[in-house]
């Protein structure tokens, strides 16, 4: 695996897609009252989101963590990853992007190429990170 794709939940992948393709997808956090859930399947869906609308709970959204993202990162190398693609929202409609470009210097081999991407409608940057 010489090059890892990373994105997240914004999306939209099915699973299945997702793995069918070798795609990592980390979840955004959804904030249910005081409870905070992983974007997903396994956490917050779409009708667990709006029974919390039904009863007026107050419901948010939040970017995953530098930390989070840094996990996934390693993991694609350790995984044999050389390089890593991490495509988000444009950090004008998105905290997650920021997210992804926070990271130790020292966390990443030199050998190892970050290049991050983001999105805006259909328009996308790609900005590579140096090591």
């Amino acid at each position: 695996m010489p090059v890892a794709i990373v994105t997240d939940s914004t999306a939209s992948l099915p699973p299945e897609v997702a793995a069918a393709h070798g795609l990592v997808v980390v979840p955004l956090q959804v904030v249910i009252g005081a409870t905070v859930y992983d974007e997903g399947a396994d956490g917050a869906t779409p009708e667990l989101v709006a029974a919390a609308l039904r009863e007026w709970k107050p419901v948010s959204t939040s970017r995953p963590s530098p930390a989070a993202l840094l996990e996934v990162y390693e993991k694609a190398a350790a995984a044999g990853a050389t390089e890593i693609v991490s495509v988000h929202l444009s950090g004008e409609m998105s905290g997650t992007f920021e997210s992804a470009s926070v990271r130790s210097s020292g966390s990443m081999p030199a050998s190892h190429s970050l290049i991050f991407g983001m999105s805006r409608r259909s328009t996308a940057e790609v900005r590579p990170s140096v090591p």
